[in-house]
């Protein structure tokens, strides 16, 4: 497995999407300071291939990946292996209750989708790899604080462990395999010899000897059969043909006495006659009734059409009833125009009226002007003649002049609007009347337009009558045709059933004659039906004895070719119980031929089973062999020998491989061991070689033994494996190398490097820049208040 592309958007601390792009750095460094994220780039590679952060205690927690306050974490990582790309997409969202899961989850390979569900990603992808998560997390991402977990782990675990890397298991598989093939074996060699105790138990020497001498004899029977049957097929068809002319000689003489002549034959060609007259005459009546409808007809179609005529008829009408309320309604417009003029007139002389009571006021107004001023003054406001505010209005007693003029003014004022008023009714009555008055004048002069070219009011009464009278004529006319059709109909229906009837005695002559043409019956006399009757009852009388006689010889023939055919049958019968021949349900030919199959058949069944049953013997003791020596492999690969012993192979390895990392890494003081318990050693070169357990290592030397037996882990994993599978193409690296003095780091970057050299990815996560100087190419790590970025730059 090898990184190409990491995208991250609301994980844990980058909030906003990022793309960190693995695609050309085979050495890399993640750097930046505590908290700024690092670990967390590893997290989401982890996340994305087994849905789980390694730093996290629950594999099942997925809401701590979700941003602080964001409700989404989405992550896609590309990958390459064994020559195909694979993207891993997984998408967590909140939910109402606070907790968080998995919406979106799938591995695609080359555009094609392998798991579309959280848990199938993660199945196929410990499938891919050939790891767990656990194991994952030992061998390709080795985060803070887990070198040591190898180094520590205790023998059981640490031997699971190296059979899945080195995947061993297809040793123990084959065990497993090898030991179900020896049952198998032994299985199929029992059910062989089941086979050959019941199936093939028939198939003896003895038992085909008899078969073939049955099928001896069998064929001699069938020889005897084949030569008799040209005499039974002789036999066979003269019974048959006797016994045909005894049925056909039955026939005609059962025929013969039914001929009778049948009741009414006589009377049936009176009855047609009477008929054919009867329908002669009906067609003459509806003839003279047709040509009385021919005549009315020709008669209405010279008189117009009566719709136009009732329509003129009804606008003369119309026209009277317009014409007469026109001239009441000139009428009412004359007296209309009168009672206006009047009206005006009124009008008139109360409009002289107010003016001349307007005078008379302008008059007393002037004789008394002291007194009508001191009427408009108002309080507080000044006066009209000396310009003075009004302090007081002045007093004084009414005038009786000036009163009687006011009053003479409003009384006339209010004669003039009754005035006004009547003259406006006047004349919107006469208006009325003269705009009614014109519509109907208006719908007169359309309807003398349209009777322009109408006939006149005593013409269209005179034309309709005469429309209607010939109606009348046309209608009854019709009626007498359709009663002489229905007479004409209803005597050419009895005609055509009484020739029916004929027709069916004729038919009835006719079929009875047909059967008895083999006694040669007298011809027909022509198409008197009674006379044919006669004369065939006659004949037939004549005939029945000659036809009885030749029955009887037909039957005595018929008998005597069957008792013969009987006694061959009887003696080729007797020939199939000698031969043992079952003869229940088929004929002798059949039955012999069926037997002398089956007994072909068991011959042939036989010999082929005595070749089955030498068959399964030599594969029974093929079976045997094959599982003996499948037994002998399954013993030898048992997970206790060859298993043990292949791990232990490995153990040596890594612990070859990873003292030497060690020596150079501590400048020739420690190296690794291992003791007959199978745990981890260390040897103390600089104190005459003393071997103590790994566990009483410091912090900083714990750091340095386990990153050596991870960095052995890792580049002699494909090695070990069986058949070089579990390679592993990269390895990163998240721990505390400030611990580390300078040489020591130094030879730690060294290895590392060299790591890298052989072809595999090494990504290491630090804030030490000394180390992260000697790295090519950087993914500098930095965060702000809002969310975490990543730069990549090459030194």
């Amino acid at each position: 497995m090898r990184p190409l592309r990491l995208e991250l958007r609301g994980f844990t601390a980058f909030r906003e999407e990022q793309v960190i792009d693995f695609g050309d750095a085979d050495y890399f460094a993640l750097i930046g300071p505590t908290g700024a994220g690092k670990s967390t780039v590893i997290d989401a590679i982890c996340f994305a291939l087994y849905g789980s952060v390694p730093r996290l205690n629950d594999r099942r927690a997925v809401a701590p990946v979700i941003s602080q306050g964001g409700i989404e974490a989405r992550v896609r990582f590309d990958f390459s292996l064994g020559g195909s790309t694979y993207s891993a997409v997984r998408v967590v969202t909140k939910d109402a209750k606070g907790g968080a899961n998995t919406r979106e989850a799938r591995l695609e390979c080359d555009g094609e989708v392998l798991a579309g569900r959280a848990d199938e990603l993660s199945r196929e992808v410990e499938r891919l790899l050939g790891l767990p998560f656990d194991h994952f997390t030992r061998c390709v991402v080795l985060p803070q604080g887990e070198f040591a977990r190898f180094l520590h782990d205790n023998r059981t675990d640490r031997q699971g462990l190296l059979v899945k890397l080195l995947r061993l298991g297809i040793y123990k598989n084959m065990g497993e395999a090898a030991r179900r093939r020896a049952l198998e074996a032994e299985g199929r060699a029992e059910h062989l010899q089941a086979r050959l105790d019941g199936d093939l138990a028939f198939a003896t020497e003895q038992a085909l000897d008899e078969a073939k001498a049955r099928w001896a004899r069998l064929k001699d029977l069938r020889d005897e059969v084949e030569k008799a049957r040209p005499r039974l097929d002789d036999l066979a068809v003269g019974v048959s043909e006797a016994r045909e002319a005894v049925a056909r000689l039955d026939g005609l003489s059962a025929s013969l006495a039914a001929v009778v002549v049948p009741p009414d034959v006589a009377e049936l060609a009176d009855r047609l006659t009477h008929l054919s007259k009867l329908v002669h005459e009906a067609e003459d009546e509806l003839e003279g009734a047709e040509q009385k409808t021919t005549d009315a007809e020709r008669d209405l179609d010279a008189l117009p059409p009566r719709d136009p005529v009732v329509a003129a008829l009804n606008a003369h009408g119309y026209r009277g009833r317009l014409a007469a309320e026109a001239s009441t309604q000139r009428t009412a417009e004359s007296s209309a125009r009168d009672i206006e003029q009047a009206a005006s007139r009124a009008f008139e002389d109360a409009e002289a009226a107010l003016e001349t009571a307007l005078g008379a006021r302008d008059d007393a107004r002037a004789a008394n002007a002291a007194h009508d001023l001191a009427g408009s003054l108002v309080k507080g406001e000044p006066c009209p003649v000396c310009l003075q505010v009004v302090e007081h209005l002045p007093t004084g007693e009414a005038v009786p002049e000036l009163e009687r003029a006011d009053a003479d003014v409003v009384k006339a004022r209010d004669a003039k609007a009754e005035a006004q008023r009547r003259r406006d009714e006047a004349s919107e009555a006469r208006s009325a009347v003269e705009g009614r008055l014109q519509v109907l004048e208006s719908q007169i002069a359309a309807h003398d337009e349209r009777l322009r070219d109408a006939p006149g009011h005593t013409e269209a009464k005179a034309l309709l009558a005469s429309i209607d009278s010939v109606g009348a004529l046309l209608e009854g006319a019709r009626k007498d045709v359709k009663a002489a059709r229905a007479g004409h109909k209803k005597l050419t229906s009895d005609l055509q059933d009484q020739k029916a009837i004929e027709q069916s005695g004729r038919q009835s002559f006719e079929a009875l004659r047909d059967r008895l043409i083999p006694l040669e019956p007298p011809p027909r006399a022509g198409s008197d039906l009674a006379a044919d009757w006669a004369e065939l009852v006659a004949w037939a009388a004549s005939t029945g004895p000659e036809v009885a006689g030749k029955v009887e010889a037909a039957r005595h023939r018929a008998d005597k070719l069957s008792d013969e055919r009987a006694t061959l049958m009887e003696g080729l019968e007797a020939s199939c119980r000698d031969c043992e021949v079952d003869l229940a349900g088929a004929g002798v030919e059949p039955a012999v031929v069926a037997a002398l199959t089956r007994a072909e058949g068991l011959v042939d069944r036989l010999e082929e089973g005595l070749k089955n049953a030498a068959g399964v013997r030599g594969e029974i003791k093929k079976q045997k062999h094959e599982g003996d020596v499948a037994a002998a492999l399954g013993g030898h690969l048992r997970v206790d020998k060859f298993e043990s012993w292949m791990v232990n192979q490995a153990l040596q390895r890594l612990v070859e491989g990873g003292g030497a990392i060690l020596r150079e890494l501590t400048n020739g003081t420690y190296s690794l061991g291992i003791s007959e318990a199978g745990d981890f050693q260390v040897v103390d070169h600089h104190n005459a070689d003393e071997v103590r357990s790994a566990r009483t290592l410091s912090g900083g030397e714990t750091f340095l033994a386990s990153l050596s037996l991870a960095l052995a882990l890792a580049d002699h994993l494909a090695q070990l494996a069986a058949g070089g599978a579990a390679r592993l193409e990269a390895i990163f690296l998240d721990e505390g190398f400030g611990t580390l003095d300078p040489d020591t780091l130094d030879t730690v970057a060294a290895t590392v490097q060299n790591l890298a050299a052989g072809g595999r990815m090494v990504g290491i996560v630090t804030h030490v820049r000394e180390l992260a100087d000697q790295v090519p190419v950087q993914f500098r790590v930095t965060k702000d208040a809002h969310t975490a970025r990543v730069e990549k730059v090459a030194v």
